[in-house]
């Protein structure tokens, strides 16, 4: 791994410690090994609530991929015609579908990543956006060994 990304993940753990006084990462100190696994543990066990029976690192790939066409979204310029029709192509390519509403089980995690803070979004969930923990969260993710790491957008 790259020595900038220990620096990110470096501000990211002091960001949690800032913020979330009670998470076991705060708890723990940042000392206990594998900072960048301590980060994704916070975001996905303690942000999501969610637990680490089945087949976690499955979830956290799909979760990558959501987050790839978010970051995607962002990154383009949404003002060009054909800037829809390539979000719309990547979201077949991820999932099979054209945009959250056609799959109810992306829906459902494009709304639990909303209700976690890592999106937000305005007038329609399909137009959801990363927040700061959101790109946090991606930028852990994709430092994780155990997921298909190259950039999928």
């Amino acid at each position: 791994m790259k020595e900038s990304f220990y620096a990110d993940v470096n501000n990211i753990a002091d960001y949690i410690i800032r913020n979330y006084d009670h998470s076991c990462l705060a708890f723990n100190g940042k000392d206990s090994g594998d900072l960048r696994q301590d980060c994704e543990d916070f975001f996905y066990y303690e942000k999501l609530n969610w637990c680490g029976c089945g087949a976690p690192e499955d979830v956290k790939q799909e979760i990558l991929k959501y987050f790839s066409i978010l970051e995607w979204w962002r990154d383009s310029d949404a003002h060009k015609d054909h800037s829809y029709h390539e979000k719309c192509k990547r979201y077949r390519e991820a999932f099979g579908v054209d945009n959250v509403y056609e799959n109810p089980l992306l829906l459902a995690l494009a709304y639990s990543m909303d209700a976690a803070g890592f999106t937000e979004h305005g007038s329609s969930i399909g137009g959801a956006w990363l927040t700061a923990e959101g790109e946090m969260f991606l930028l852990v993710l994709r430092n994780n060994d155990e997921l298909s790491n190259e950039r999928m957008f």
